[in-house]
């Protein structure tokens, strides 16, 4: 299964309980909606009383401040099916209870006995939905939440639709109100029977002392559930966000049939209409985030809603601002723009529901992601809780506001209020941010073994695979040992990974672009930036992890490790890694090193050239992937493994994450070519540029293929690379023994270039229209150069490279720590010949 099947809708909908608990919440919430039009008719039916429908109100809301804390103390305590089954069986009998009442009782004895009841089946309902939300994660699992979310949000929308404005209405008219609400009961026995059928669970378990009583127990969950939401932003923040939808969702309840009658002038009854597209914007919504809810992370997803509500309510208001000054109807103002403020109000509805139910979403989400499974049920009660206590009072004063400022000045103040929450947002996502850091981090560390960070971004390929093989080499070597790789970039926010992404790759080669990675005029600048946007999860990383030793593999993550780990007792050793074959970074030298590991002699000379100490420079090689450091089958083998033909020459062409004019042109001259060879061009990860590959006027077996994780088994199986000058690949191409044709690029790495053509093991391809008959000349059967260059790019490989590192670096940390030098420190490295590593234990 895909992953994107894996965490879309498709794979819900073929899980049978989910599916019978979404049932049950789509029966339970029509119910639920359609009981509130039923008492509001019976109510006025009884009294004819706009105060008296406010007390339904307030009993229906009261419940939710008294209650709901407690119903998640109870709900973590207990089967959440268990909770389930119980609360509806008992909602059911309690909504009877209006039939009883309306039939037996007149007046204000039935008034009174409809208060009650609807007092006993909200307090019930505080237990329900802590239930049902805590049950849904331990149903769909944590990769599917956000897709569970978003149709669980589109059930809302619908049940709403479907109990408030088609069954029930139609049920009052046609049936009769006591009708009406043996049917309801009649609902909610379905949904008991759809709870029943859910997969039991066990509440996790707790420990308590046996002396203390249940009511102090109780007490006390109730104020660690509060303490827990409180101390933890990343969770108090997405609860505000919550609880703000949920305060705005009364008000514009409230506000609607005011709005329709007195600014625009319709009847109130068309409120449902002019509102109606903001229900359209919700299940928008819901398809958009099931979607692309991925690509962004949470606080992204917030921070645009948030933006997007405010906009919404302020062009409410400003669309409807003519109606403060002439106090009359708008319709009566300007006649001639009916049509318009009409199509103007539903399109902000639409707005305002897409944002209003993504920002709902995706705190929900966040929510249930970062509440541990034995105190969720609490979290949610903490916000029911919230979400009543704070929406009561707008509720109940909110006809005195509207009509003392007027409905559009209401908007305004809304407006004001999403915007004052965007605005703490915004003030404590750099907290919020490096808890979550810590947290990750502190997830993986292992008591009692000594720690190794390497930092590295995969967005550098060749970095981040020399990282992956040094920390292969340092686990094998040492047991005692805990290596951690990790990418800083993987820590930031999506801009921030997304900025890194153009600088490196949409930008490589621009002038811009080479001034700002060598340029020691620019150093400085480069310098602020990574304080700025990188330190505080560098700084997360060094608190949690406390390594003994950090390799960095990036320039200004190493000037980064240089500074903050003075700040640490005792501070880790820092170890910087280049993995660049000849050139060197001015930053690596601004950084403060212990020691500095180099892959060739003359990326020692320009290391000492940019500043580091030569005491510090050792030449180890590159590491590089680590199957590459053994034998592997001869190429007729791999192509048969691979599924290529085994008896034709195989040309493997790298593509960087950008088509350059000279790998364009490389291809074309391969797709004309009849030479008698097959192409394989790998790491195309632009759609568009796949399909631009496919429409060329192949003459040869050609392949084509995104982003491949084996590509040294490709390697291996090829008898020609066709590449930039990238380091990484061509210390692979090396180690493979294949010789490399170099695609002219500006920018690239020169002193790689040149290192490869002066050992004899490739050439550079200038111009790339020449593929062809280059190729023609190297695959010649009895032309020997290729099996001579395959040779002295054996010679010039160095497989060993990060075994010899990882050695070394165990080494020095032992001297560091004044320990003993440990088992792994037998393997010594020989200098005088840099491919030997010998084992003297």
């Amino acid at each position: 299964m895909s992953s994107e099947r894996h965490q879309g809708f498709l794979s819900l909908l073929n899980n049978p309980a989910f599916v019978r608990l979404w049932l049950a919440e789509t029966i339970g919430l029509s119910a639920q909606n359609g009981i509130h039009f039923a008492q509001m008719v019976a109510v006025e039916h009884l009294t004819g009383s706009t105060t008296y429908v406010g007390f339904m109100i307030l009993a229906f809301s009261l419940p939710g401040v008294l209650f709901s804390t407690l119903a998640g103390v109870v709900v973590d305590r207990l089967s959440k099916k268990t909770v389930l089954v119980v609360s509806n069986f008992v909602r059911a009998l309690s909504i009877f209870g209006y039939v009883l009442a309306l039939k037996l009782l007149t007046g204000w004895q039935a008034l009174v006995a409809m208060y009650l009841v609807t007092f006993v089946s909200a307090t019930l309902g505080q237990f329900l939905a802590p239930a049902m939300w805590a049950k849904v994660p331990l149903i769909v699992g944590e990769s599917n939440l956000l897709a569970a979310n978003a149709l669980f949000n589109l059930t809302s929308i619908l049940a709403q639709g479907i109990g408030l404005l088609v069954l029930v209405p139609l049920a009052v008219k046609f049936l009769g109100i006591p009708v009406t609400f043996l049917i309801l009961s009649i609902a909610y026995l379905a949904v008991t029977g759809l709870a029943i059928s859910l997969p039991p669970d066990r509440p996790a378990p707790r420990a308590a002392p046996a002396a203390v009583s249940s009511l102090r127990r109780t007490w006390h969950e109730l104020r660690e559930g509060l303490a827990f939401v409180v101390s933890r932003r990343e969770i108090a923040i997405p609860m505000g966000h919550v609880t703000l939808i949920a305060t705005l969702l009364m008000v514009m309840g409230m506000m609607a049939p005011g709005f329709a009658a007195r600014v625009l002038g319709m009847s109130a009854e068309d409120a449902v209409y002019i509102f109606s597209p903001a229900g359209v914007g919700m299940a928008l919504s819901t398809a958009a985030l099931g979607r692309w809810g991925r690509r962004l992370r949470r606080e992204d997803w917030a921070n645009l809603a948030l933006m997007g509500s405010a906009l919404a309510f302020g062009l409410l208001g400003y669309l409807s601002r003519g109606h403060l000054s002439a106090r009359a109807p708008l319709f009566e103002i300007y006649p001639g723009r009916a049509f318009t403020l009409t199509m103007g109000v539903m399109a902000v509805a639409l707005l305002a529901g897409f944002w209003m139910a993504t920002l709902n979403t995706v705190s929900q989400t966040a929510i249930q992601e970062r509440s541990p499974a034995y105190i969720r049920g609490r979290v949610y009660s903490v916000q029911f809780l919230l979400s009543n206590l704070i929406g009561i009072p707008p509720m109940l004063g909110l006809g005195a506001v509207a009509d003392t400022l007027g409905i559009p000045t209401v908007c305004f103040i809304l407006t004001g209020l999403i915007l004052i929450t965007w605005l703490i947002t915004l003030a404590n996502m750099p907290a919020v941010h490096r808890a979550r850091v810590q947290e990750r981090c502190a997830a993986g560390v292992e008591a009692g073994r000594r720690h190794v960070l390497i930092l590295a971004s995969p967005h550098d390929r060749g970095a981040w695979n020399a990282g992956l093989a040094l920390q292969q080499a340092l686990t094998a070597l040492s047991d005692t040992v805990q290596v951690t790789l990790a990418d800083v970039l993987d820590y930031q926010p999506a801009f921030i990974q997304r900025l890194s992404a153009w600088f490196r790759h949409a930008g490589a080669g621009s002038w811009l672009h080479t001034r700002l990675r060598s340029g020691a005029v620019f150093a400085r600048w480069r310098r602020s930036l990574a304080q700025a946007l990188l330190g505080p999860a560098v700084r997360a990383l060094l608190q949690v992890l406390r390594p003994e030793a950090v390799l960095c593999l990036d320039p200004m993550l190493c000037h980064l490790c240089g500074r903050l780990r003075r700040r640490m007792d005792p501070p880790p050793s820092l170890i910087a890694v280049i993995p660049q074959l000849a050139r060197v970074d001015p930053l690596w030298a601004q950084g403060e090193i212990d020691w500095c590991v180099v892959p060739t002699q003359m990326a020692a000379e320009n290391a000492r050239a940019a500043g580091i100490p030569p005491a510090k420079v050792h030449v180890l090689g590159l590491p590089i992937h680590p199957s590459l450091s053994a034998e592997g089958l001869p190429k007729d083998q791999m192509r048969r493994q691979l599924g290529w033909d085994e008896h034709l020459p195989a040309v493997l062409v790298v593509c960087g994450r950008r088509g350059s004019r000279s790998f364009w042109e490389c291809c074309r001259a391969l797709a004309e070519s009849r030479q008698a060879m097959q192409v394989i061009i790998a790491g195309v990860s632009s759609p568009r540029r796949m399909k631009r590959l496919k429409s060329l006027p192949w003459q040869v077996p050609v392949r084509i293929l995104p982003f491949v994780e084996h590509l040294p088994a490709f390697l291996r199986a090829s008898d020609v690379l066709i590449t930039r000058a990238g380091s990484s690949i061509i210390a692979e191409a090396l180690a493979a023994r294949v010789p490399v044709l170099l695609l002219p690029e500006e920018g690239q790495d020169d002193a790689s270039v040149a290192l490869v053509v002066g050992a004899g093991c490739g050439a550079v391809l200038d111009p790339p229209a020449h593929v062809g008959m280059v190729l023609a000349e190297w695959l010649r059967p009895d032309n020997p150069l290729l099996a001579e260059m395959a040779e002295r790019a054996g010679r010039l490989a160095d497989p060993h490279a990060a075994v010899r590192i990882a050695a070394q670096v165990l080494c020095w940390m032992d001297e560091e720590s004044g320990a003993a030098v440990s088992d792994s420190a037998h393997v010594v490295v020989q200098y005088d010949n840099p491919d030997a590593v010998q084992d003297t234990g």
